[in-house]
């Protein structure tokens, strides 16, 4: 026999949470084993104008059965007990379009379990214990799915038709989990995917048909792997790409951006607190590329090759004030210092008054920022030394660990009110100086006016 608790608010149906009354007197038992079977209604509440059903923080150990919220579009069921997810519980839920299972201790979601939950749009298992993504775990999703959340989990294995037939999905969230390398073609169905984070694994390579056939991948993150090298070719055919980020990983060198297949609409490429050495393995994409690179954090050798890369930096397209430095024999050195005593050229460019030809101004933490948000004094944008890439297309100087960019549109406008006054002047001169000479020829003795 069942018996129901019902509590009226505000037209709503709220049922009691499992911690009221005992689950003998609120729940069934299941013919074959001990384990208490309840419904949604009985434990969870549904708000009916928005076809919510609220079953999180109710220290559930299983999904309760459909009944009562039938036609929920939104599941809640993060942050419970809940360690799997069967297709006897789950397939009644034929109307919900986001699942949100986050934060609970599923260890094993099967193949097929969500073959009646056609309308699935987002799947949210962040947080829980999964170690592994079987084949066709998503099948009966293919048609709605777009959003998939599996970061802070333990997955391990990727089996290789884990997404297969996703051909509309455009995030896939693998963050903070413990993959050591990508099985060949995992990606291949998602062909709409537009954002992959595979940041905080312990990826060690990335091979070059790792990506293919993302033709519409605009942003890929990758910080915090162990990367050591990338293979050229990596990002050939990702047009769409616009955001790449490798930082913290063990790169030591890496490919031109021509040869790694990197397009010209790219944003930004973070190569940040990598092993970079070698700071001529970088020039290409500072000074050949139109996106913003982040370099800083690298073990650079203090060398010709740095002080050449200094002049680049302090005189043609770009300065990073914060932290690129080098190291010699244990000391690290500014990007401003005098480098000379590391090479024996004599075209070491003084810092204090460097002229600049920059394009962007980004922070380092990948937020842009304009040239008309800076503070203006005197027809004068400063910037106080920070964590910021400039690039811009004006002059800039360098005075005292200061970015200044200087208006050179009212130099030229007084230079032109300058050139039109001394014609003016001329003008009127002549004018005066024929005057005077045809009066004379009329027998005028003085020229007046």
């Amino acid at each position: 026999m069942w018996v129901v608790i019902i509590l009226s608010l505000t037209g709503s149906i709220h049922s009691s949470p499992l911690l009221t009354s005992s689950l003998e007197e609120q729940t069934q038992v299941t013919k074959d084993t001990n384990e208490t079977v309840y419904t949604c209604e009985q434990v969870c509440w549904y708000e009916d104008w928005f076809s919510r059903a609220h079953c999180y923080n109710r220290q559930l150990d299983q999904i309760p059965i459909s009944t009562g919220c039938e036609r929920a579009t939104l599941l809640e069921l993060q942050n419970n007990n809940i360690k799997s997810i069967t297709f006897e519980r789950i397939s009644g839920y034929t109307h919900v379009r986001t699942l949100d299972m986050s934060r609970n201790k599923i260890t094993v979601v099967f193949s097929n379990i969500f073959v009646n939950n056609h309308n699935l749009t987002n799947i949210i298992l962040s947080g829980n214990k999964l170690d592994k993504l079987y084949n066709g775990v998503f099948n009966g999703t293919e048609r709605n799915l777009l959003r998939i959340y599996l970061r802070d989990n333990k997955i391990e294995i990727l089996e290789a038709g884990a997404f297969f037939g996703l051909g509309h999905t455009i995030s896939l969230y693998l963050s903070n989990n413990s993959l050591t390398h990508l099985p060949s073609g995992i990606f291949n169905d998602l062909k709409d995917l537009k954002h992959l984070c595979l940041m905080q694994n312990n990826i060690v390579e990335l091979r070059r048909h790792d990506f293919k056939g993302l033709h519409h991948l605009e942003n890929l993150t990758l910080q915090g792997n162990k990367v050591g090298n990338l293979q050229q070719g990596l990002f050939h055919g990702l047009q769409s790409l616009k955001e790449v980020n490798l930082s913290k990983n063990h790169l030591i060198h890496i490919p031109s951006p021509r040869s790694l297949g990197l397009h010209h609409h790219m944003m930004t490429l973070d190569l940040s607190n990598n092993n970079f050495t070698n700071s001529s393995t970088l020039v290409p994409f500072l000074f050949n590329s139109t996106y913003v690179v982040y370099i800083h954090d690298n073990p650079f050798t203090c060398d010709c090759a740095y002080k050449k890369l200094q002049e680049k930096l302090l005189n043609l397209s770009a300065y990073v004030s914060q932290p690129l430095k080098c190291y010699s024999e244990g000391i690290l050195y500014d990007i401003h210092d005098n480098l000379s005593l590391f090479c024996n050229e004599h075209n070491v460019v003084s810092t204090s008054s460097s002229s600049l030809l920059v394009s962007t101004i980004a922070y380092h933490e990948e937020e842009e920022v304009s040239v008309s948000q800076l503070s203006k004094v005197e027809n004068t944008f400063q910037v106080k030394q920070h964590n910021v890439v400039v690039t811009t297309r004006e002059n800039i100087n360098i005075r005292n660990n200061y970015v200044v960019y200087q208006d050179q549109s009212n130099y030229l406008m007084w230079y032109i009110a300058i050139v039109l006054t001394f014609l003016l002047i001329t003008v009127t001169s002549l004018l005066v100086y024929l005057c005077c000479i045809f009066r004379r020829q009329k027998g005028v003795t003085a020229c007046k006016g």
